[in-house]
């Protein structure tokens, strides 16, 4: 791990010597446009086809072990 963890604080170290004034910092190296669709309303199932291969169905949803069982 100490190893690892000096190629890092190494690389750091390099970083810093490199002339980066006017460099805008990004999130990633290419731009991305429109990469989500427009958040739209639509139907969703139908309660019995949604719960129509639950191994457990209670009170109309999805039924699960308590806690600690």
């Amino acid at each position: 791990m100490t190893r690892e963890l000096s190629a890092v604080l190494g690389y750091v170290e390099h970083m810093n010597e490199l002339e980066l004034d006017g460099v805008e910092p990004t999130a990633r190296v290419v731009d991305l446009v429109n990469v989500l669709r427009e958040d739209q309303p639509r139907p969703s199932l139908p309660l019995d086809v949604a719960l129509a291969n639950a191994p457990d169905e209670a009170d109309g949803g999805f039924g699960v072990p308590a806690a600690g069982s």
